[in-house]
Order: structure tokens, then sequence, then C-alpha cells
């Protein structure tokens, strides 16, 4: 199959793509350049990023194919008015003329018994159409036998479809009056026979066949009584009156011989009833008028009449001449009615009733066979001309052809060749599949690919070419189902030829991919049992066999489709071993096979417990953790969809091991909160709501335990030890986005390390984890005051505020490792800024129970109860530290694992730890996932706010008791009064709500909760001035206490109540009813829009001549930066001239040049502009985050600039986005997001030095991206696992300032260090020895690191922030050459392919080198003057790749880029 054989579309991943660049237009260093851009992989350009999964999977709206009913004709009647023997008054007839009724000469006998022979001839040939019906003949009838006659045909028929024939030969014309004519009973009269009571007789729907002179008459006049009737109801209607008369407009079929002027032929070769003979005897018809034609005697002169009258064969047997013939004409004149009928009424004429389509497929024979004759038969609905049609050339063809061989048949007795008519139609609908023209009409020979199916010969070969039109997209799909597809490929399913496996496999995975509901048909009648067989035992041929996999694949989707949300399907599938089936594939080297038996399993436990407990059984959880790690991002994805849906959804009656189970699912799940793929993140958020939903209380127990802890934490360092209550304030000077920095030098540390009485301690977190804000009234300096203030000031990181923060606390259990961590947090620049530790003592140093302030009578919160699962009580008196994320990860985080303290509930519970990870999912980089984490919170928040009033609060235990005691008496002012302590319950798991607190249909009665200020706008309020939503100040606790309502019994009841007295809006976003649509997004993969189509499959599509342009642009770009970068060798290229000035709208921190297009990227905290910098203009402004509004861009990149560019910027948040259509006016659609540093910490940096927080380094030709910054690893992403491949430790104490790779060998990684080291890691050996050089001889920072590929002296540049510029070769310790620029460095940048450096400092100058000979080429700085340059001090600076210029960025917001005016650029 075309789509090669692997039968699955053609999706290229890598991006690739498919070029038809013509070569010999270039010469061979270009021929060259354009093979290599060829061969690199473009990245980001998989479906997961090239489409949004919640819309592009949705299929076109298309009209329903299926019939919407089915009709049988299941009664007919013979009106045969012939009167043998006398010719009617307005008719007499010549001699000689046509004579022949039904093939039978009515003169041959007597007159009644040739009528009584005519009526069975006649019923015989309507009997070959349609042999189940009911028929009744009426001969020469009265008006009284007709009226008798309908009646009992409307009787048998019911609601079905009855059938009228009139041969009208023997009586007068019809008449204008709506007559036709019939006789009284003794024959002397012709007697009229009103339409309007034939109407009324025969009822609806119907079907009326007019043999008669001038039969255009009564279809008017047919047509002429329906309308009056459809007058007359619809004023009966209107009157309210209801009247019962058949609905004739819409269900009255009808056929006419003639017009309304035109007779009947009277050609006495042909048969009278010419018109009856087409309907009912195509075949002999068509032949004996093709015999008469005068070129065709001269073709064929040994065929006679008598052998045309002798055709050997039957109709029904295609092997013998005339069922061959028969069959190749329904093939005709269905492609012929498929060609000119509208979809809607081919499926009514030629699709609903067995015995209507016969008779219209042989109206299309009648209207060939009568136009010759000057006469026009009349349909009504009435049906295009399609005499002049082109494949009735053919038809004639196929009879000179077959009736070539008719005297050798007859006469010879020899065998009959089969005619070639399907053999080339099959050539000619390949060349149509060859041929791609989007918006041309479906081929005519569809039609006969349903036929060819039918025999064995051609079946194969139909079959492949259905495939590859099928493979067009999901109009082909449709198209092939319109026409009639269905019933032949069920059917097929019965067939054990092997070598229909894949084809059939294939067409069926084309079909489900478009409309799901085939799937009752499939279990209906067993079919599903064939795609079971395929996926355990293919079986297939051999030159199949090699993609034995990818047909396996599809046919789990197809299971997949029939088990979706249909329990038939599932009951069916089930019995027959699909789950085990399934899990024995899971050992398969095939990916995509894997993932679709993950899906099948997904769907097939969904909402089925027999089928979960099936799974359990075989161990179903076990063995898909181990795919979580997998290196496709689709297959992590497709285990967390099916781990979601194997949570028990039965929430009335679950066990205790359905609850384990569902625990264990949650707690595994947890770790891939920072996977690299966004697809992940978002299943897991449904997980997420499945497990708040049905453990509702857990969470919320969860949430209430870390406010609690919080709380305590923050009275115990608003009371020191020892002392008088000290006031902690928040520095309005210090930046939100990092810890406050000591402002007096190491005597703020010292006093909140010993806690003495008045120190004043800064305290804020580096993403608003929480916040202390104090005053200076005697009030708010009293115990009870600074515990409120404490508890008011607890963030909603909990209940869903602010994000972004990762701090813990710790035990004193674990003091030693804070020690080691909190050493390590010193050396590395920060621990001034970390948090006033709250140090207090072991047990031994510990004060006595007596002494013990109230803020620490719980140093621990357990979860004793029974609805905590793990919980135990604290080991003893302990401390509380509080650490940020770095600190807190080198305690007990480690290898990505959430770290909670192991003294404390949340340490002790999964549900903390689920809490913890759904609390990081909303602070996610990615939208959607962070918006999908957002609601949940929300909904837990309200759950706990309805809860409230129910007394839903920590479960009551001594424990919990104990500390809600203490933290009550705090916040009234008053001393600890201890409980005695008892012993924790043993654990148990958690068991579901009986009655969710959160019910979807309340939200008219859900009120809202304010999210968090905006950062900084209440640093300088007190607790009781925090500013309302309306920007008034009201005494209520900050907007950040949106979490409290939880927990209102811990911070006091009036603070709760204020609370909602002062914030009544509706939450407009809270219902968490969201889903990732990732099933029907991965349904969508089996089919292929006619757009990417067109991009596989033709080379001369819009997307490949694109792609053609720009590597044949390409080309031509580094073809004339060769010539200059030659000439830039020996010449001075003084980079002084500004031939660009523009102002951004901040000061830029980081710049870009686009290689081969006009772009300058500009990027400032928050925005990237793209300038033209040819025009000057600004093209557009991308907003890089909206959830950080604190996170700063740090560094920028383009990926896949050879193609179609995408943009990356990463920010000292650790998070790292990707952009489409960044450089289209109004364009900016993320194409992914993820966290590439999980463990930053908050840099301590003069305000001179560049930000080290992320760093990043891009390999184009590998997709690899390195990521480090104030870390202690480097780590090394595959963008196309969209995971983590190796951490590299730095070795080092201080934070890596930027990094550089090898291109060339993949393996040397240079990182330039805060402490000015520049280290050099080998990537190929075990991560303890992979530092492999250390070179030191910078006295400060590193600026950057440059590796100089294939340079002449020194591989490795590096520039100081002390003015110093060093250059070094792996194979020497020292440095070989250095250049002393006189000034503080604040950024640097080499070019790529030129000798040239630049560095910028604060001091307002520019300096530009030659690599080589270390000479200064020019010098930008601030002139006085009228006519000076003036500039500020210089943030940026960017060459261009290929081109002889340099763009710099200065604080006061102005870009400039510098040429040579002199040379070429």
């Amino acid at each position: 199959m075309a789509s090669s054989s692997s039968g699955l579309p053609m999706h290229d991943s890598h991006g690739h793509g498919t070029s038809s660049l013509d070569f010999g237009t270039l010469d061979s260093e270009e021929r060259q350049e354009t093979a290599q851009d060829m061969l690199v992989p473009n990245c980001f350009t998989s479906r997961r990023h090239d489409e949004d999964a919640r819309n592009r999977h949705e299929l076109p709206m298309l009209p329903p194919w299926r019939l919407r009913e089915r009709m049988k004709t299941l009664s007919v009647g013979l009106v045969l008015c012939l009167n043998v023997g006398v010719d009617p008054p307005d008719a007499p007839k010549q001699s000689p003329c046509a004579r022949l009724e039904c093939w039978t000469d009515p003169f041959a006998g007597t007159p009644m018994k040739a009528l009584e022979t005519i009526g069975g001839h006649l019923q015989k040939q309507y009997e070959r159409w349609q042999p189940r019906a009911r028929y009744k003949q009426s001969l020469d009838p009265t008006v009284d036998d007709v009226k008798r006659l309908c009646a009992n045909l409307r009787r048998h028929a019911k609601e079905e479809r009855v059938l009228f024939h009139y041969n009208g030969h023997g009586v007068p014309k019809p008449t204008r009056n709506g007559e036709v004519w019939v006789f009284n009973k003794q024959y002397t009269q012709y007697i009229p026979l009103s339409l309007f009571d034939l109407q009324t007789w025969t009822g609806s729907p119907a079907i009326y066949v007019w043999e008669a002179n001038n039969a255009g008459i009564i279809v008017e006049e047919f047509q002429k009584f329906c309308k009056v009737r459809e007058e007359d109801r619809q004023k009966c209607s209107l009157m309210g009156m209801t009247i019962k008369a058949p609905t004739l407009v819409h269900n009255a079929i009808q056929l006419a011989a003639c017009g309304c002027d035109e007779i009947l032929p009277l050609d006495k070769d042909m048969p009278a009833d010419l018109f009856t003979s087409c309907l009912t005897t195509p075949i002999k018809t068509s032949i004996r008028w093709w015999f008469f034609r005068s070129e065709t005697r001269k073709m064929v002169p040994d065929v006679k009449i008598e052998m045309v009258d002798a055709i050997p064969g039957r109709i029904s047997d295609r092997r013998t001449l005339l069922g061959e013939l028969n069959w190749i004409f329904t093939a005709i004149a269905d492609s012929i009615a498929w060609d000119i009928l509208p979809t809607a009424v081919f499926q009514d004429l030629f699709r609903h009733d067995l015995l209507v389509a016969s008779l219209f497929r042989n109206f299309l024979c009648a209207e060939l066979v009568l136009s010759s004759y000057n006469c026009k038969p009349i349909s009504s609905p009435a049906m295009p001309s399609a005499k002049r049609h082109p494949m009735w050339q053919t038809w004639i063809i196929v009879l000179d052809s077959c009736m070539r061989q008719l005297p050798e048949v007859i006469l010879k007795e020899e065998s009959y060749e089969n005619n070639t008519f399907f053999a080339e139609q099959l050539a000619a609908f390949a060349v149509w599949l060859r041929i791609r023209n989007i918006n041309r009409s479906p081929p005519q020979q569809l039609p006969v690919i349903l036929q060819v199916l039918l025999s064995p010969v051609h079946r194969y070969q139909a079959l492949e070419l259905l495939g590859r039109f099928l493979e067009q997209g999901p109009l082909a799909v449709h198209t092939a189902l319109n026409v009639g597809i269905f019933p032949y490929v069920v059917k097929l399913l019965q067939s054990s030829a092997v070598d229909l496996r894949p084809l059939l496999v294939f067409v069926w995975a084309k079909i489900l991919a478009v409309d799901t509901s085939c799937q009752g048909d499939l279990v209906k009648d067993g079919a599903f049992k064939y795609f079971l067989n395929v996926l355990s035992e293919p079986n297939l041929p051999a030159h199949h066999a090699r993609n034995q996999h990818e047909y396996q694949s599809m046919a789990a989707f197809i299971l997949t489709m029939i088990v979706k949300d249909h329990p038939n399907g599932k009951e069916a599938c089930l019995q027959n071993n699909i789950i085990a089936t399934c899990l024995e594939l899971l050992e398969s080297t095939s990916s995509q096979l894997k993932q679709w038996c993950i899906i099948c399993l997904g769907c097939m436990w969904q909402n089925f417990e027999k089928a979960r407990w099936c799974a359990v059984r075989d161990g179903a959880p076990e063995k898909l953790y181990p795919l979580l790690a997998d290196s496709t991002p689709e297959l992590r994805t497709a285990v967390v969809f099916a781990l979601g849906t194997f949570l028990s959804d039965n929430k009335a009656d679950r066990s205790e091991q359905a609850s384990s189970i569902d625990q264990g699912v949650g707690m595994m799940l947890t770790s891939l909160v920072h996977d690299g793929s966004h697809l992940v993140r978002e299943e897991l958020c449904l997980v997420f709501r499945t497990l708040t939903s049905n453990y509702e209380t857990q969470f919320l127990q969860a949430m209430s335990d870390d406010l609690q802890r919080q709380a305590l934490l923050q009275a115990s360092l608003a009371t020191p030890t020892g002392g008088s209550p000290s006031l902690l304030t928040t520095s309005s000077n210090v930046p939100m986005s990092a810890p406050p920095t000591a402002t007096n030098g190491g005597t703020q540390k010292r006093h909140a390390r010993t806690g003495s009485a008045g120190a004043s301690s800064t305290l804020s977190t580096a993403a608003g984890f929480f916040s202390i804000g104090g005053s200076s009234s005697p009030e708010s300096a009293s115990p009870s005051a600074a515990a409120r203030t404490a508890s008011t000031n607890v963030s909603a990181a909990a209940g869903g505020g602010s994000r972004g923060s990762d701090w813990v606390m710790v035990p004193a259990s674990v003091e030693d490792e804070l020690k080691e961590a909190a050493e390590k947090y010193e050396r590395s620049g920060s621990a001034q800024h970390g948090v006033a530790l709250a140090q207090l003592r072991r047990s031994s140093d510990a004060p006595s129970k007596d002494q013990r302030q109230p803020g620490l009578a719980s140093a621990s919160v357990t979860g004793g109860s029974p609805n905590s699962l793990g919980g135990s009580p604290s080991q003893g008196p302990g401390s509380i530290h509080l650490l940020p994320p770095p600190a807190a990860a080198a305690v007990g985080a480690g290898n990505g694992h959430l770290f909670t303290g192991p003294g404390s509930s949340a340490g002790k519970t999964s549900f903390a730890n689920m809490w913890k990870a759904l609390s990081l999912l909303a602070t996610d980089p990615h939208l959607e996932v962070s918006n999908m984490a957002d609601k949940i919170i929300k909904r837990l928040r309200l759950s706990g706010n309805q809860s409230r009033n129910n007394s839903l609060s920590l479960p009551s235990s001594p424990r919990t008791s104990r500390v809600r005691t203490a933290s009550t008496q705090r916040l009234n002012g008053s001393p600890n009064t201890s409980s005695p302590s008892t012993s924790d319950q043993p654990a148990s798991p958690p068991q579901p709500d009986s009655a969710p607190a959160f019910q979807r249909g309340n939200l008219s009665r859900i009120k809202s909760m304010p999210g968090p200020p905006a950062a900084g706008a209440s640093a300088s309020l007190s607790d009781h001035e925090q500013p309302r939503p309306d920007g008034n100040k009201s005494s209520t606790i900050p907007r950040s206490m949106s979490v409290q309502q939880f927990s209102g019994n811990l911070v006091g009841p009036r603070l709760v109540e204020d609370y909602y007295n002062d914030f009544q809006t509706d939450l407009l976003d809270v219902v968490d009813d969201f889903d990732t649509n990732f099933l029907p997004w991965m349904s969508s993969s089996f089919i292929l829009s006619a757009a990417e189509w067109d991009r596989v499959h033709d080379v001369d599509s819009k997307p490949n001549l694109e792609r053609d342009w720009r590597l044949k642009r390409n080309a031509e770009i580094r073809s004339e930066a060769k010539a200059l970068m030659k000439d830039a060798v020996h010449s001075k290229y003084r980079l002084e001239d500004q031939v660009f000035v523009n102002r951004n709208s901040e000061s830029p921190l980081c710049l870009l040049f686009h290689p081969y297009q006009p772009e300058l990227l500009a990027a400032d905290k928050m925005n990237i502009t793209v300038w033209d910098w040819e025009q000057g203009t600004a093209v557009n402004t991308v907003h890089n985050h909206k959830q950080n509004s604190r996170a700063r861009i740090t560094t920028l990149d383009l990926i896949n600039p050879h193609d179609v560019s995408l943009l990356m910027a990463g920010t000292d948040d650790g998070c790292v986005r990707v952009w489409r259509d960044y450089n289209k006016e109004g364009g900016g659609t993320q194409v992914a997001a993820w966290r590439a540093l999980t463990d930053l910490v908050p840099t301590n940096r003069s305000s001179s030095n560049p930000s080290p927080s992320l760093v990043l380094d891009w390999e184009q030709e590998s997709g690899v991206l390195f990521a480090s910054g104030n870390a202690r690893i480097i780590r090394v992403w595959d963008t196309q696992r969209e995971q983590i491949i190796q951490d590299i430790p730095t070795f080092a104490d201080t934070c890596v300032t930027s990094l550089t790779s090898d291109i060339a060998g993949r393996s040397s990684l240079i990182a330039g260090c805060g402490d000015g080291s520049i280290r050099l890691y080998d990537r190929r050996v075990p991560p303890n020895d992979c530092l492999v050089k250390k070179f030191h001889e910078h006295p400060s920072w590193v600026v950057k690191v440059y590796l100089q590929q294939g340079a002449s002296q020194g591989k490795i540049i590096s520039a100081g922030v002390g003015g110093d510029i060093r250059y070094w070769d792996p194979r020497f310790q020292e440095s070989t050459a250095k250049v002393n620029t006189g000034m503080r460095i604040s950024c640097m940048d080499v070019h790529h392919h030129a000798p040239l450096m630049a560095v910028g400092s604060r001091d307002q100058v520019a300096k530009i080198y030659h690599i080589d000979s270390q000479e200064s080429l020019g010098v930008i700085k601030y002139h006085e003057g009228f006519m000076g340059q003036r500039i500020a001090s210089v943030n940026a600076l960017a060459f261009h790749p290929y081109k002889m210029c340099m763009a710099a960025g200065f604080t006061d917001s102005l870009i400039s880029i510098y040429a040579d005016e002199k040379k070429k650029l």
C-alpha cells in the first residue's frame, strides 16, 4: 500500500519532510550546504507540538452516512391495460411496428392467453430484482379492480413501499385532468381513473412506473395533486384540524417512459414496452440495442440476432458471460449515478431499497437507449441527464469485447475469457491517487471498487487502493462510507485469507478513527474477534511481516474503539481475554504497539469494575509502572491515562484494598510532576482530579496540616526563644523575586540564629509561599498579635493562591543533614537570604517543658487519626527549620522526589505528597497544565468552604485536638495548656466521602475567594490594612489568605467571618470539568488531513516547495558569508557605524539575530520583541509567561533556524518555553513549556553581575538542551523524548554562569562558573568522573565561555567580569593568551564564523577585538558634545552569525546595530 507497506500515515516526527529540490540549479558547494541542512532534524515539530490536542483532533462536521431507515418494497402491483388485438383510438399502430410485450408476442395465441403470459413474464422480470416481494397482477382491470389491488398492496406492505406498475398500451393517452384509463366490466368502454384517487388507495411510500404514451403528463398531474394535498394539510393544521392522508410530496417516486408530448418508440427490432424492458431486463435490452446499431454490425459480422437472444450464463453467476455483463453494468451505472447525483440523493435512491436501486440503475440504461429514439424518460425526483456520460462509452466497449467472443462460446463451446474492465478501472483509480488535487471531486471509480471487492481475483488490489484512498483524510473515509463500503468490509471480516489481514486492519482503523459508531456492528456479529486474533497472533503474509507491530498497533486501536464507552464491547472483549493479551504485549519492542495496548486497557477498565479486578489479579499496575520512564512521551501519557482510569469510581462501596490501590497509583504518579512533556502533566491533572474527588476529606486534611505547620512556624519565628517577641517585617527595598539580603553585614543573620531580643528579621520567600507583615503598634508587638499576624499571612499556596514555592519545613530529627545543607547553601552566597532560621535545640539542649513558648508546643503535627494514612507521633520535642528549595533538596528530595519533613504528618502520608504534587502543577509553566491544577485546587477550596459549616476540619484525635487548642490559645493570647499525650491510633486506608461536599449542580451558591495580590502590592501594609479588591483598605485578612477557609478553627472565627463578609464575588472558573482529549487526539493520528497528506506524499505541495526555497536561501546566505569571512581574516572591520537604532519597551537583557532572516530578537524581563532590523520596525511582541510575573528571561535561542524557526526562552525560575509563529503580528503560540531545573537557588550577586539563575545551551543537530545555573548540576534534556537523559554534577560550590558544547564531537561540555573557573566535562563517562579539566585563572565571575569551532589559536574563549579575556586549549593547564580590556565586563559575544569578539561594560563602553591578533578593532562609547554618540550601560551584545554586524542593548531601552558602512554587511 502506498504509505508504503507500513499501512500507517508517515508522520515526520523529526521534520525532515519531503523535498523536491532541484540540485541541478546549485553549484557543488551550495549543493553540499543544502544537503547538510536537509539532514539536520527539526525539533518540536511532532504532532504533540504541531497541533493543539484539544482542538485539532476534532473532525470536520460531516453529514451522517448511515441510512436513516432502510426501506423495502414488499408489495408490487402489476396493472396491464393491453386489450390485445385492439389499438387505442388516439394511437393507431402501423405495420411493421414494435409488438413484443415482456419479450412475448401477444399475437402468438389467444388474446386472453397472451395477456396472462405477458403478466407472468413481467412478474418474473421483477422477481429478478426483488424475489421476496408479494406480486399481484391486474390484467385489463376496472376501476374497482385497481382499488382492491391497491388496498391489498397497502395492507400487506404496512409502512413499507408499494410498487405500482401501469402499462397503458391498450388505452388512450392520459388526460390533463389527471386521469389514466382502464376498462369497464364488459370491455366496451374506456373508464378514467383519477390519479387523486390512486394516491389515496396506494398510500405512501410508493413508487410508480408509467409505461404509456405521453407519460410525462401523468408525472406532472400527479405532482399537482401532491401539492394540493400538502396545501390542504397546512390549512387544516393552521385551523387546528387534522386530516388523514398519505404524505405523497416527498415519498412518491415516479418513473415515466417519455415526456408529455412524446410517444413510445415503434421500432420493429425492439420491444413495444421498451421502457419496461430497460427497467427489468437491462442487459438483454442494451445488447439488442447495441446489435442493431449500424456501426456494430460491421465490427462483429459473425454475431447473429439469435446468438444475442441466447447469451449463455446466469445473471447471478459472475463467472459466466451474462453474469459478468450484469456485474459490469451494475458498476458502471453506480459510477454514473455517484458522479451526477448529490450524496444524499444517491443514498436515498441507490442504497435505501434494493428494488428502487435496481430500477434507478436500469433507468439510466433506459435513458441511454430511448434517447436514441428521441424519447426522454422522466423521473421524479428528477435525475440529471446522463446519456452522454463517458462511462457509457466504456459500456459500449465492454459490449464490443464480450460480443466478439460470442460465436466461439456458443458455436465452438470454448471457455469465456473474463473482461478486463475491472483491471482497467483499478489502474485508472491508481492514476487518480497518484495525481493529487485537493479541490477535485471524488473519483468516479469508487463504486467500481465496491463491486471489485466481491471478486477474489481483484480483491487484494481493490483493498490496497481503497486503503490508499482512505489515507487521504476524514473526508475520503466519509466519502467511501457514503458510497456504501461498510457492508462489504464487514462481510470480508469473515474471510480467512491471510493476505487480506493487514489490508482489512488498515481499512477498519481508518473507518473507526472517523466514526466510532461502527463498534456496535463489530460486536453484534462477533467480528471483533478478527482483530483480537491479529493482535495476539498476527500471522501476516511475508511481505507484511516486517510491519507486524504496526498492524498489531492498528488492531489494538480498533479494539480500543470497540470497548470505548461501550459496555457490550467491554463484556465481549473481557470474555476473550483482551487484558491478558494486552499485558503480554507490553514486552514488545514497538513503542506504538505498547502505547495502544495501554490505551486499550485504560478504556477497557474505565467504569468497569469486573475488568478492573481482573487487571488487579493479572498485576496490571505493577506492569505499567516501569513504563512511566519510557522514552516516548505519548507512551508515558498513555500509562498515566490508563492508571487514571484504573482508579476506582465506586465511592459508595470502595473496599480497603481498592483504596490502597488508588493510593499506590497516586504516589507512583507524583514523580511525573516535572516530566518534560506537557501531555504527561495534563493527563496527570486528570488523575489528581479523580483522586481529589474520591478522597476529598483526605486532601482537605493534607491542606489543613500544611497550613497549620506554616502557622506554627511563623508563630515560632515571631516569638524567639528566651526573649521578648520580635517584630517580623517585610523589607520594602528587597525584590520579591528572591529572599532578602542582610542589610547590615552578618549582624542580622547572627541575631536570627541566636534569637536575640529585638532582632529585626526579614522574611520573604522566593515565590511568595508565605509573607509576614508587621507594624510598630504596641498591639502588634504582643505575642498573640504576632502569632495572629503570622497566621493571617500564610500564603494560599496550599490552597491555590500564590505559586512557585518549594520551601519546606525540616524537623530537628535531621539536624545533621540540615547543617550540611545550610553550609552548602551558605557557601553558594545565599545563606543570608534564606530565612531567620528558628534554631532550637535537640531534646538535650531544648528548654524545659515549662519554658517552651506557646508557639512551639507542637513543633511537628502528626496525622494520627484513622483518616490520615501513615501518621505516627513525632519523635519527641524538636525544632522547625525552614529551608529554601535547594537546601530542602539536599536534605531529602534526592533524584527529583518530593520532600516533606519526616517528622510531620505530611511526610508520613501519601496524601500530603500528592497534595504537594498538585500544588506544583499549579505553578507549571505550561498554561493548560497550570489552569487545570488551579481548577482542581479551587474546587477543593470550595468543598472545604461548604464542609466548614458541617465541622469538617482536622479529624478528632488527641494530637490534632492538642494542636488546635494550642493554636487557638495563641491567637487569643492565653498561655498554653497542653493536654496529656496520647498515643495515636493505628493507620488505616482512607475511605471515600459518603457525600462529597462539592456538587457541580450547586455552583450558583458558590462564593468566590480572590486570588493573591500583585507582587509587592501590600508589602508595606500591616495585617489590618490589606487592600480589598476594590482598592480600599479593610480590616480583613490579606487576599493571599483565601486558603484559611479550611481551618477557621485554627486561625480564629473572626478572621474567617470577616473574609466572607468582604469577598462575595462568584468564582466563574471553579468547575473542574475539563478533559485533555488525549484519546481523540491520539485516534486522529490514523487520519491525515488533506494538507498533511500533501506534506507527506506530494513533493510539489506548498509546504515542501516553501521548505525547498528556505534551503536554497540558506545555502546562498552561507555562500556569501564565506566570502565575507575570508575577507574578515585580513581586513579590519570597525563596527562603529550605527545602522539601526530603536527603543525597546524595556531594557533588553538578551539579544539574538536570526541567521537567515532580518530579525533581531530582544528580550526584557517578561517580553520578547521581534524587530525587522532592515525595515526598522517591530514585528511582534511575545509575552513569555503569565503565571509568575517575577520571573525574568535570562536566555534566548532559536530552534530549527534553518527551516520554520521556533523561539526558545528560559527564565530565572528554571522554566523553558518554546513558541511558534513568534515573528507574525499577533502571533506567538506556545509549543512546549517545562521546568528545566527544579532546584534553582536564588542568586546572591551584586547588581553589576549578570544573572546566572538559568543558563541554556542548545544543540540543534542532536536535539539536546543543556540547562544549569545556580544549581549543582548540569541537566541534559533530550527534547525529542522530552526527558532528562543525564545529570552532570558541576563539582563546584558556586553557580554556573555560562554553557557551551562541542557541536561536532558532541562529547565535550564547558561551563563557566561564578568563582571564575572554567570546567570541561566529558558527557560520555560516568557522572562521578565526567569532570576532566578545570581552569581557574579568572579572579571573578565568568561572564561567558565560548567554544570556537576549528579555531587556530585557543579553542575556548572566556571573559571574566573583572575585565580579562582568556584563551584556553584543553591540552594545557594554563591559558594560551589573555586580553585585558581595562573595564568591568557585563556581557560578551563571539562571532560564529569571523575572528571577532565584543565585550560590553556598565561603564557605557563596548569594545570589539580581533580574535587571532587580540587587536582592538573599535570602541563604542559615550561621547560628549552636541554631535557625540550617547549610550547607556551595555546590557547585551550579539553578533549576526553570517553578517558583519553587531547588536547592542542598553539600560535606557535602546537597541542599536553597528556595522562598517565602508564594507558590505
